[in-house]
């Protein structure tokens, strides 16, 4: 293995680290607003019926959270295989190219 190749796998390895830390507190994040939401859906649900109708019902908008940190988590995701594919094809261009000293 070349120099090149290992320092650019030691590169990829600390990009994912980063990424992957990323999302441990994205996913971090969105536990703690669930556990938010279920307390206030509980004292809600103890209060007695109001006249007026919410917009939303709590229930809803924690749907809506999990729908936004799955869509995150999804274009997360595809920046990853995207970033991935770059990196393999600037490897193949990397190891056809001739060094400019000739060896």
């Amino acid at each position: 293995m070349s120099l090149v190749d290992h320092l650019m796998r030691e590169r990829d390895k600390l990009w994912l680290a980063k990424e992957l830390a990323a999302t441990a507190l994205d996913n971090a994040r969105l536990k703690e607003r669930i556990a938010r939401l279920e307390v206030e859906l509980f004292w809600a649900k103890t209060k007695l019926p109001v006249a007026a109708e919410p917009e939303l019902s709590l229930s809803e908008k924690l749907q809506q959270s999990l729908n936004r940190i799955d869509a995150m988590n999804l274009r997360r995701h595809v920046r990853l295989v995207a970033d991935e594919r770059h990196q393999v094809q600037d490897r193949r261009n990397i190891k056809g190219k001739v060094p400019l000293n000739g060896q």
